[in-house]
C-alpha cells in the first residue's frame, strides 16, 4: 500500500515551535478530519443527506460496533477519528444508504521534534485507493469518491 505525506506537518511544526520554552513540553493534537463525499462523477453528495442518515464507525477488538462523532457542514467532520487513528492504521466504515465504504486512516507521530508532541495524518484511503487532498481552500479537504 503506497503512503502519502502531507502538508500538515508544517502546520505543526510552527504550532509546536511557537509553544515550546526550553524547558516545557507541548502538545498539539491531530487536526480534525474534513471530507467531501463524491459520487464517480466527482459531484459532492453530503448535501443530500442529513447528519442521522450517514453512519461512521469502527470495529473494536470484539468486533463490536464503535460509533464515530461528526457533524456535517458542508463537509463530513470529525474531531474523533484522528484521535482513534493516532495508533495506528485504522479502519472505519462510513455508511449511506445501505451502501458500507472503507475509510482507512492512519496519523503518525512527529518524532523530529525534541519537546513537542505533534501528529500529522500519514495516509487516508476510501475504498482500497489513497484519498484526494484537496488543498484549495483554507484547510485540507480529503476527497472520498465512490465510484
Amino acid at each position: 500500500m503506497q503512503r502519502y505525506l502531507y502538508s500538515d506537518l508544517l502546520l505543526f511544526i510552527s504550532c509546536c515551535s511557537s509553544c515550546s520554552d526550553g524547558d516545557k513540553e507541548c502538545f498539539t493534537p491531530p487536526p480534525a478530519f474534513f471530507a467531501d463525499i463524491r459520487n464517480g462523477d466527482g459531484r459532492s453528495i453530503l448535501s443530500q443527506y442529513k447528519a442521522e442518515d450517514i453512519s461512521l464507525y469502527y470495529l473494536d477488538e470484539n468486533d463490536g460496533s464503535v460509533n464515530v462523532d461528526f457533524y456535517i457542514e458542508g463537509f463530513l467532520i470529525s474531531g474523533d477519528l484522528p484521535f482513534i487513528s493516532k495508533n495506528g492504521e485504522t479502519s472505519f466504515y462510513l455508511e449511506i444508504d445501505d451502501v458500507i465504504d472503507t475509510l482507512v486512516v492512519e496519523v503518525l507521530k512527529d518524532q523530529s521534534l525534541d519537546d513537542c508532541t505533534a501528529y500529522f495524518f500519514n495516509y487516508v484511503g476510501f475504498n482500497g485507493k489513497p484519498a484526494e487532498l484537496d488543498t484549495t481552500g483554507q484547510r485540507g479537504v480529503y476527497i472520498l469518491t465512490r465510484e
